[in-house]
C-alpha cells in the first residue's frame, strides 16, 4: 500500500518462494475512521502460507 514492494496489478515486483511480505487491507472513512490489518506471508511451491492469525471478522459498532 505504502511502501515496496507491491503486489498490485502492473506491478513488476518478482515474488520469490521463501521471502516474507505483507498485506494490509484497509478502511477508511474520510475524516473519520479508519482501520487497518497487516498479515504477514511466506510464498510456498504450492501457494501461500500465512505467518500471522487473528480475527479477522468485521464486527461493526453502531
Amino acid at each position: 500500500m505504502h511502501e515496496p514492494p507491491f503486489l498490485t496489478a502492473g506491478a513488476k515486483t518478482i515474488v520469490r518462494e521463501g521471502v516474507i511480505f505483507t498485506i494490509e487491507p484497509s478502511v477508511f472513512q474520510d475524516g473519520d475512521f479508519s482501520a487497518q490489518v497487516e498479515d504477514c506471508g511466506i510464498p510456498r511451491e504450492g501457494g501461500g502460507e500465512p505467518i500471522t492469525g487473528g480475527c479477522h471478522d468485521m464486527i461493526v459498532i453502531e
